[in-house]
């Protein structure tokens, strides 16, 4: 084998390594937003959240429970 055809064909291997890796990197990339969104998604609807929610949005409309102090409801901000 002539040292031109090695470097065509190692050229070539090279180039193939680095678009699977490129690959491979792309679908880490999507995977970890993935999991990030869903992560985010699973805090922000437990039931803790929901209730914090809830007495903010109250609070905001005027409709909030008489026997809530202003203090409880910022704790809930």
């Amino acid at each position: 084998m002539t040292p031109a055809i090695t470097t065509l064909i190692s050229a070539c291997i090279a180039a193939i390594a680095a678009f699977v890796a490129l690959y491979a990197a792309r679908g880490n990339a999507t995977r970890a937003g993935f999991d990030l969104a869903r992560a985010l998604y699973n805090d922000l609807t437990t039931d803790v959240t929901a209730e914090s929610r809830s007495a903010l949005e109250f609070y905001r409309r005027g409709d909030a429970p008489a026997d809530q102090p202003l203090p409880e409801i910022m704790n809930h901000y």
